[in-house]
């Protein structure tokens, strides 16, 4: 079955099948930064704050119809380490014992973030994998139109 593909087509489809479920986490996060701006708010508390510089996530707890519920997402953004300058208002933000609105999927009470609707990279991610994604799609079903694309940047 693969072995009447050309090179250009075999690194078109592996170029798919890698880049389609890195893809598919970013778009998951975009659709939940979104819903999350209209999920039911309640207070909660922060309950262990180890330092976000040492990248260690705080942890959070809340009560939702009286079961208890805990949490480590501060926001639905494209990436788990924070640059230094938002290092410093996290945790000016955010501090052990202090009491914050949290965010919970009114259908998945277990499912909540401490600011809704965040969406730092998401959208650069997505864009930058969806060129990747059409260039391997252009690679494995035309590779014509690709190789001239790379020609004229040559």
């Amino acid at each position: 079955m693969f072995t009447n593909l050309t090179d250009m087509q075999m690194a078109g489809l592996i170029t798919i099948l890698l880049t389609t479920p890195m893809l598919l986490i970013p778009l998951r996060n975009l659709y939940l930064a979104k819903a999350s701006k209209l999920w039911n708010k309640v207070n909660g508390t922060i309950v262990k704050m180890p330092g976000i510089s040492k990248g260690d996530g705080l942890i959070f707890e809340y009560t939702v119809n009286g079961v208890s519920y805990s949490s480590r997402t501060i926001c639905f953004t494209n990436t788990k380490s924070p640059m230094n300058e938002v290092i410093r208002k996290f945790e000016e933000k955010y501090s052990l014992n202090k009491i914050v609105d949290v965010y919970y999927n009114p259908e998945k009470h277990k499912q909540a973030v401490l600011e809704p609707g965040r969406r730092d990279g998401l959208l650069f991610a997505i864009t930058f994998l969806s060129a990747i994604l059409v260039v391997g799609i252009y690679g494995l079903f035309n590779q014509n139109i690709l190789l001239q694309l790379i020609g004229s940047f040559l």
